[in-house]
């Protein structure tokens, strides 16, 4: 893994950590949390995270 890489990684943990706090405190919803997810995702492009959050890119 280049450092790129490994950094996209960090920040794609690091804003859906605070994202699924959100969700757990409601100030979100599921749909609201869905959709957030998926721009991250396009955003940061991660490839090991699928681990951590159960979903596939």
């Amino acid at each position: 893994m280049s450092k790129q890489e490994a950094k996209r990684e960090n920040h794609y943990q690091i804003t859906m950590t605070i994202a699924s706090d959100m969700l757990k405190k409601g100030l979100i919803d599921e749909e609201e949390f869905d959709r957030f997810e998926l721009r991250m995702r396009e955003k940061y492009k991660p490839k090991f995270s699928d681990i951590f959050w159960g979903k596939s890119a």
